[in-house]
């Protein structure tokens, strides 16, 4: 691929991202090999369009998370893995991250009292 299709498949690339909110993002960017571009390239319409449902379901969770309702989150995100198992290693990180922030709150917890 010549310099400048590389740069305007980047700049597709970015406009398509744009239909995503941030921290679905910087997820992908964190989770995908190769970050959202190469995702974004790999799928085909189908596939995008199973994206962005699973996007809105996995936003669920994520609500859930800010309010600190980790075990509600957790639970919500085992279904995705089932319903949505080519994102399945967005959904693992995720669960990974909760049992971890899990972990340091009960921490936390034992050691305040």
């Amino acid at each position: 691929m010549r310099k400048e299709e590389y740069g305007l498949a980047a700049v597709g690339f970015l406009l398509l991202s744009l239909h995503f909110p941030p921290y679905f993002v910087s997820f992908l960017a964190v989770s995908a090999i190769g970050g959202l571009g190469y995702l974004l390239k790999t799928l085909n319409d189908k596939e995008r369009d199973t994206l962005v449902k699973f996007e809105k379901e996995f936003r669920k969770g994520y609500e859930l998370e800010q309010q600190g309702n980790y075990d509600e989150a957790i639970e919500l995100y085992h279904n995705l893995l089932e319903r949505y198992p080519k994102f399945r290693y967005v959904v693992t990180e995720r669960l990974e991250y909760l049992r971890t922030q899990r972990m340091q709150v009960a921490s936390e917890r034992r050691n305040s009292q």
